[in-house]
């Protein structure tokens, strides 16, 4: 009986682990490893990460992990245990994160990775398929004990909902597993930044005696982010068409045109097809113009410059030619010259 007591206690947690979380940092974690209860975000350095030197990533540690069972369905905020799975019960799980100190002005979320310690004690097949989802239940409400129709909602929101990627495990491992959050998952961080940010866990693969994370709790979890600088793609308007005299005695006249505006991050580069303060022939000429600043796509627009033709010309002609007329003829060819110019 103390034997079996023994296995219950260590894989649920039920008495030895209703403690919070140890801040002290587990065996084999990143010196960069902060109190729980801080809230605090570490710096790495980017270069082991990507070859863009513009990628960094921050460390954020969890303040809050658990198990909700479903039968009898419950939550006991006193224990930090966070089996899933199934072992006399269908367990899943939930890490919550401060994101209140993750700053992304200038920056956008460009990776995520999960990092959950196992304390070796899973059990069923030799592989399981672990879904991770967003959690739309409060936080408060997430943490807080519970029962009844409350704790039965928090357990359907932990196993559904927007999926963060599902991911074969085996269930012999004692150490870390991590987990490489999908795009729904970077979008979910960004638009939780400054606020708390839940991950629910379920296994979606086995039907009974299957389970991860058994001897869990007593120690924390991290969240992995990588960051870049922001991009946005250009955006571009042109000026209005433009309509001009010619210049005097010209086929044609210089333009000064309006420029164009174009933002975006970084700022872009506008370039014409023709540039302002140009010569512009009698007619109508398209000007293109296009912005880019290596965000894609590159954004482009055109406009016309018309250049009308209003002065009535002029013609010089020569003075009177007297000449004779060609040996036998009545007549003689002559050559003379006028210019003609606009006026």
């Amino acid at each position: 009986m103390k034997k079996v007591l023994f296995i219950l206690t260590s894989i649920l947690g039920i008495y030895s682990l209703k403690a919070q979380i140890d801040p002290t940092v587990p065996p084999g974690w990143p010196n960069s490893q902060m109190n729980k209860s801080q809230g605090v975000i570490s710096q790495k350095n980017a270069s082991t990460l990507s070859a863009n030197t513009n990628v960094s990533t921050i460390v954020i540690n969890n303040s809050y992990q658990g198990w909700y069972g479903s039968s009898p369905i419950s939550h006991d905020a006193g224990n930090t245990n966070y089996i899933v799975g199934y072992f006399g019960n269908n367990f899943r799980n939930y890490f919550t994160f401060n994101l209140a100190n993750l700053n992304l002005t200038g920056k956008q979320v460009v990776g995520a990775k999960l990092y959950i310690l196992d304390g070796g004690c899973s059990s069923g097949s030799s592989t399981v398929n672990y879904s991770l989802y967003d959690v739309t239940t409060n936080t408060n409400v997430l943490i807080a004990t519970q029962s009844g129709s409350t704790a039965q909602n928090i357990w359907n929101d932990l196993g559904s909902g927007t999926d963060y990627g599902t991911f074969t495990q085996t269930t012999v491992l004692a150490g870390t597993r991590i987990f490489s959050l999908n795009q729904n998952a970077l979008d979910d961080i960004t638009s939780h930044a400054g606020d708390w940010f839940s991950i629910g866990g379920a296994l979606t693969s086995v039907s009974s005696d299957h389970y991860l994370f058994g001897c869990s709790g007593g120690f924390y979890q991290q969240l992995v982010i990588e960051l870049a600088d922001a991009s946005e793609p250009p955006t571009l308007s042109c000026p209005a068409n433009i309509t001009v005299n010619s210049d005097p005695n010209e086929c044609g006249a210089i333009v000064n045109y309006p420029a164009a505006t174009a933002t975006g991050i970084p700022a872009p580069t506008i370039n014409y097809s023709k540039a302002s303060g140009t010569f512009f022939p009698i007619g109508v000429t398209t000007v293109s113009v296009m912005a880019s600043n290596g965000a894609s796509p590159d954004a482009t627009c055109t406009f016309t410059v018309t250049v009308n033709d209003l002065q009535a010309p002029t013609v010089t002609q020569p003075g009177d030619i007297i000449v004779s007329n060609e040996t036998g003829q009545c007549s003689a060819a002559v050559n003379f010259s006028a210019n003609a110019k606009p006026e």
